[in-house]
């Protein structure tokens, strides 16, 4: 009987919390979705969503917590959406296709090279003397890929 009564309680208790939880993300005009409060209950170590509702309704748990989480996953969507449309966006810029433009016409200067000093693909050296060159364009592609995050190529003076 003792054991009905305490399970009568917390179900109640976490009835409670729910309630407090979805009025006050109403007023937020906040969501919590199924997969945020699994991820917020193992954060904040709760076995289950009734302990987490009770926690709530006995004011262990402050709902201003789940509102500052619910604020930071929904900041990191919206940034990694932003992040997202920026990069399709650069895809299509007259910036990258000059950057590609150029690219290109270092693999074919590197591609009439090989022909000119009569490198036979398929072969041992061939394949030594593409991977050089590979080696060199990546350096070029992650050069463009530094200045397009912002950083400026500065000529240094050696001191001799």
């Amino acid at each position: 009987m003792l054991c009905t009564a305490f399970g009568f309680r917390k179900r109640k208790a976490a009835a409670e919390g729910r309630e407090i939880l979805e009025r006050r993300l109403r007023n937020w005009k906040l969501e919590f979705p199924d997969e945020l409060l699994t991820e917020f209950m193992k954060s904040a170590r709760f076995n289950s969503e009734m302990s987490m509702m009770a926690a709530i309704a006995a004011e262990e748990l402050d709902v201003n917590d789940i509102k500052e989480f619910l604020l930071q996953k929904q900041a990191e969507k919206e940034e990694h959406a932003a992040q997202k449309q920026d990069s399709a966006q650069t895809a299509d810029s007259p910036e990258a296709k000059k950057i590609s433009d150029t690219l290109l016409s270092c693999a074919l200067a590197t591609l009439g090279l090989i022909r000119h000093e009569g490198i036979e693909t398929q072969t041992e050296r061939g394949f030594f003397v593409l991977t050089r060159s590979y080696s060199v364009l990546y350096r070029i592609g992650a050069g463009i890929e530094l200045q397009r995050l912002g950083y400026k190529a500065v000529p240094i003076q050696i001191r001799k």
